[in-house]
C-alpha cells in the first residue's frame, strides 16, 4: 500500500483470486491496515493499493476480514485521487448475486476526482455509481468487463449519459480503458462511433494499449511482476498501471488516451 498526502507523488490478479487458496490477508494485517487508514483518513488525499482483496470472498471470510477492510476504506472521506491496481476495490461483505452494497469509492468519498480500479464491471448500476462523486473527473478502466468483443453494440456514451443526467451537474468527464494489443485496438476502432458533441454532460472516450516486454530483461525482478513478460494480459496490465502511478504520471497518461502506448522503446 503506497500512500501520500498533499505532495505529489490496477482483477484478480491471477486465478488464486477465485479459488479458496490462502490469502495473505489475515486479521492481525487488516488490522493493522485498519488501523493505518483511519489514522490518516483526515489528511490523505492519494491513495495506491495493491492489495489482494479479490482473494477473500464473502463465502469465505469466516474471520469477518471485509468488513473491517471496508470501513476502514469508508473513512477515507478526502480522498482525492486512487488506484487500486489488482481489482475494483472489492469489498464486498454480502454473499450475494447481484450485488447490492454500495461501492465505497462512490458513496464515501465526495471529494474524489480521479481513480483507477481494475476489472470494473461496467454495466447496470455500476454508471450510477460513476456518476455519484460530484467532483469526478477522471475513471480509468483497466481491463474491464464487458470485455471489448462486446463492444460492438454496447455505447459508453450513452450509459454515461444516461447516469449522469440524473446525479451531476454538468462538467467533463473522461474513461480511459486500459488493456493489451490487440484487444484494446477492437475498442479503439469503436470510440470515434460513440463520442459525439453534447455539452451538459461531456464525456471523453479514451484508450491506452500495453504491450508487455518481449524479454524478462525488460524489466526490474526485484520489483515488477516476474509474469508480465511472458505476455500475460492481467499481469501486464497491472505492471503499466503500478509503474504509471508510483511514477505520479497516470493521470497524464491517461488523458492522453493515444490509441497505443508502449511500454518499452521499440529496439532499432
Amino acid at each position: 500500500m503506497n500512500a501520500t498526502d498533499d505532495s505529489e507523488s490496477d482483477d484478480a490478479s491471477s486465478s488464486a483470486s477465485y479459488t479458496t487458496m490462502p490469502s495473505y490477508l489475515d486479521l492481525p494485517t487488516t488490522y493493522a491496515v485498519q488501523d493505518i487508514l483511519t489514522t490518516l483518513a483526515p489528511i490523505l488525499k492519494r491513495l495506491v493499493i495493491d492489495m489482494p482483496l479479490r482473494s477473500i470472498r464473502p463465502e469465505w471470510d469466516h474471520m469477518g476480514i471485509k468488513p473491517h477492510l471496508r470501513r476502514a476504506f469508508e473513512a477515507l472521506v478526502n480522498i482525492e485521487e486512487f488506484v487500486s491496481i489488482r481489482d475494483e476495490l472489492y469489498l464486498a461483505t454480502i454473499d450475494e448475486i447481484p450485488h447490492t452494497e454500495p461501492e465505497v469509492w462512490a458513496e464515501c468519498w465526495p471529494k474524489l476526482r480521479r481513480i483507477a480500479l481494475y476489472n470494473a464491471y461496467l454495466e447496470g448500476d455500476y454508471w450510477h455509481s460513476m456518476a455519484q462523486p460530484p467532483n469526478l473527473e477522471l475513471f480509468v478502466a483497466t481491463r474491464p468487463d464487458p470485455p471489448a468483443e462486446f463492444f460492438h453494440d454496447y455505447d459508453i456514451t450513452d450509459k454515461w449519459h444516461s447516469a449522469a443526467r440524473q446525479t451531476r451537474t454538468p462538467q467533463e468527464f473522461t474513461l480511459t480503458v486500459v488493456d493489451c494489443v490487440p484487444e484494446i485496438l477492437e475498442f479503439v476502432a469503436l470510440t470515434a462511433r460513440w463520442e459525439r458533441p453534447d455539452p451538459p454532460n461531456s464525456v471523453h472516450v479514451r484508450a491506452v494499449g500495453v504491450i508487455p516486454p518481449t524479454e524478462k530483461d525488460d524489466y526490474d525482478e526485484k520489483h515488477d511482476n516476474v509474469w508480465a513478460w511472458t505476455g500475460d494480459p492481467i499481469a501486464a496490465t497491472q505492471h503499466w498501471i503500478k509503474k504509471q502511478a508510483l511514477k505520479g504520471t497516470l493521470w497524464d497518461e491517461a488523458r492522453k488516451g493515444t490509441e497505443v502506448t508502449f511500454t518499452q522503446e521499440p529496439t532499432s
